[in-house]
């Protein structure tokens, strides 16, 4: 219950270097249970615990699918957030638990919903292509939360936590031209678009709004 509880030889962490797998299963280790019921600290840790699966992986058996079969985190009491954040650490699959018997429709509808949003967000990002690169990433304010995919040369997405109206961020970039959409993941609405132009690697960025759950779209 949860990957620091689960027998040595069934935890993730094993699972991940062992050659006999083809993908593992990481829902156990990057659970409420791990993390706490903070939610931007389940996403930010369920991402950086994700990144060290990839990393382990990488020195030994090879790249493999990480896959979150459930997440406990299912409503609208950070269910969105935790969600999102597993495609932006890296997930190949992730879903939620399922709705029990005594659970209401509006929960069965507000999964349906959160999944359809992500779907349409996905369908316009090559996530296949993508790598998490929290290192790109750089900030004086500590409130901040970010989770990130990029891909060489190309697009970026990043997932912020906690962001507010003004607050500034930097990006290590590629020199050149990038269009700029800012993403509503609550309501799927594009709250701002743009290009921007720089002639450095590093990048500032101002947020546009208020949002405990935010998403910026870069395209090259």
């Amino acid at each position: 219950d949860g990957g620091g509880e689960c027998d040595y030889e069934f935890s993730p962490a094993t699972l991940a270097t062992d050659h006999r797998y083809d993908y593992i299963d990481v829902a156990q280790g990057v659970s409420a249970h791990e993390f706490g019921n903070n939610i931007k600290d389940q996403a930010l840790g369920g991402a950086t615990r994700m990144n060290e699966y990839r990393m382990a992986m990488a020195e030994t058996v090879g790249p493999r699918p990480i896959v979150i079969s459930k997440d406990y985190t299912r409503g609208k009491d950070g269910g969105e957030v935790i969600l999102w954040s597993r495609f932006f650490g890296g997930a190949a699959s992730a879903r939620f638990h399922r709705p029990g018997g005594d659970d209401s429709t509006d929960l069965v509808d507000f999964q349906h919903e959160t999944v359809a949003r992500l779907g349409k967000f996905i369908a316009e990002v090559p996530f296949w292509n993508m790598y998490p690169a929290p290192e790109i990433f750089h900030s004086t304010d500590q409130t901040i939360g970010a989770n990130i995919l990029a891909e060489n040369n190309g697009q970026v997405v990043i997932q912020l936590l906690d962001s507010k109206q003004g607050q500034r961020f930097s990006l290590n970039l590629q020199p050149g031209t990038w269009d700029t959409q800012w993403v509503d993941p609550s309501t799927g609405q594009v709250l701002d678009q743009s290009s921007v132009t720089s002639d450095s690697d590093m990048f500032d960025f101002v947020i546009p709004a208020d949002r405990e759950h935010l998403v910026l779209h870069l395209k090259p």
